[in-house]
């Protein structure tokens, strides 16, 4: 199998497993399940998913990348640092994908490994608001009591925190943003 078919069986894979999980729930379905609403063997999907807890985890992840493309937009495009504290307060939350935040708890719960491997796709993202943060102690904006590594860890946090109530979604955007907007400029200078 080349690259292009095994991505293009990937993504299927993915999106049948995403759908499954939002018809059923975590639970409610099997790999058989997806073998066949794919069209595969079950050997084929095991060759390129691994297991459950692997689709999982690359389900969730891309999921969240998705998001954190949209942050790190915001880093690269806005130019003023205090526009940008308040407009990723305002878009982590809300670009959470309703999947996330709906399956995010049960996913947890079901797959205790899948939050710390998700966290490892996130790297070079997590690295990415790491040097965005620097960048505003290097601009004298924010106090200096905080690391950038600190606030990047507490803003998971808040986003774990809220993510796994049960809030609506409007209720998680809501508050969430508040908390957030609550740390960043908590710390930002007068």
């Amino acid at each position: 199998m080349n690259d292009k078919e095994y991505n293009r069986k990937k993504k299927k894979i993915l999106n049948a497993s995403r759908e499954l999980i939002r018809m059923r729930g975590v639970k409610g379905w099997n790999m058989d399940n997806i073998a066949a609403v794919c069209g595969m063997s079950k050997k084929t999907m095991y060759k390129i998913i691994m297991n459950k807890e692997n689709m999982i985890t690359e389900l969730y992840a891309r999921e969240v990348m998705d998001n954190l493309k949209n942050i790190r937009r915001i880093i690269e495009n806005e130019n003023d640092k205090r526009k940008a504290l308040e407009r990723i307060a305002e878009e982590i939350p809300a670009n959470i994908g309703a999947f996330v935040y709906k399956y995010a708890n049960e996913m947890s719960m079901e797959f205790p490994n899948v939050n710390k491997n998700v966290n490892e796709y996130l790297e070079e993202e997590r690295k990415a608001l790491i040097n965005f943060f620097a960048e505003c102690y290097g601009e004298k904006i924010f106090k200096e009591d905080f690391p950038p590594d600190f606030i990047v860890d507490l803003t998971k946090k808040i986003i774990d925190t809220y993510a796994y109530k049960e809030y609506s979604e409007s209720e998680f955007v809501r508050k969430c943003s508040l908390a957030l907007k609550a740390v960043f400029f908590g710390i930002v200078k007068d």
